[in-house]
């Protein structure tokens, strides 16, 4: 056996009416995913299957994660078999984790946005053009809040049909792509969010694009380069001898409003503008 036997029997014995209990076959499998030993994988790598817990997952999965890495699903980027609601499908897919948006943004439209938009600048690092074969979204076929951010979040993905599945060859040599896609996403992720510096970026990916609108800078790909809010933290001050301890709570409102509207049009901009709190720029299409 291996990785196709094991969607196949996913697909074939998952059922969604059953129930989440135990002793349901469908379930069964998933929760066996975790210990089985027929499965190749690429070294340092390990899976685990989801039905849901109480309620019976819509989209069953089995996340593929890197042991030297991030592996929690949560957050973070891993890569994941998903199946279609109706279990005709099922997607090998680079995932961005959607549970730890859900505060800060909800479960709904503002999550899914933003990580569409994060998506398409990962996509960029990741050069999925360059995988045949491969598209940016599946298609789950199910409006619940949960696959639809799976949908949202991916960043690469390889649709199968579970009923004509390629061999574990072919498979395998579809994880490895996902693999190097998952590391150029992680290194990419890693320098952005870390270096906050544009030249770091342009540096370590080489992303000076030249196309039909002339070149690309790396403010295209992320709206939020120049949006650096203050800290809304408390401060104190100094006031003819007595302190005061002073609030600075319009800064979370500017850090909430600018991330609001860079998945609607606009990017927010802070460096630089002062006494300005925040200039709005609109935003223009890239030409890929």
């Amino acid at each position: 056996m291996g990785i196709r036997d094991l969607l196949v029997e996913v697909a074939s014995t998952y059922d969604r009416a059953a129930g989440s209990k135990r002793e349901v076959k469908g379930q069964q499998v998933l929760r066996g995913v975790a210990t089985r030993t027929d499965l190749v994988l690429p070294p340092g790598f390990r899976v685990e299957g989801h039905g849901g817990q109480t309620t019976p997952a819509a989209t069953p999965w089995i996340g593929v994660f890197d042991t030297r890495g991030m592996q929690d699903p949560k957050k973070g980027l891993y890569l994941a078999y998903i199946f279609s609601a109706d279990l005709k499908n099922v997607t090998l897919t680079l995932q961005q984790g959607i549970t730890w948006l859900e505060e800060p943004l909800g479960k709904g439209r503002a999550r899914e946005e933003h990580l569409r938009h994060h998506a398409a600048r990962l996509r960029r690092a990741v050069k999925r053009r360059e995988n045949v074969g491969w598209v940016d979204e599946p298609d789950l076929r199910d409006s619940a809040t949960r696959p639809r951010a799976y949908e949202a979040a991916s960043v690469i993905a390889k649709v199968y049909d579970t009923a004509k599945l390629p061999g574990d060859i072919t498979l395998l040599e579809d994880l490895y792509v996902g693999v190097q896609s998952l590391r150029r996403a992680e290194e990419f992720d890693r320098l952005w969010w870390a270096s906050g510096e544009n030249d770091a970026f342009q540096l370590a990916y080489a992303l000076k694009v030249h196309g039909e609108q002339g070149e690309i800078s790396p403010r295209d790909f992320d709206p939020l380069a120049e949006f650096r809010p203050k800290d809304s933290g408390e401060y104190t001050a100094e006031i003819r001898a007595r302190q005061q301890v002073k609030q600075r709570t319009h800064e979370k409102l500017v850090d909430d409003f600018g991330r609001h509207v860079a998945g609607r049009g606009f990017t927010p901009i802070t460096l630089r503008q002062h006494p300005k709190d925040l200039v709005l720029r609109q935003q223009e299409p890239v030409e890929g």
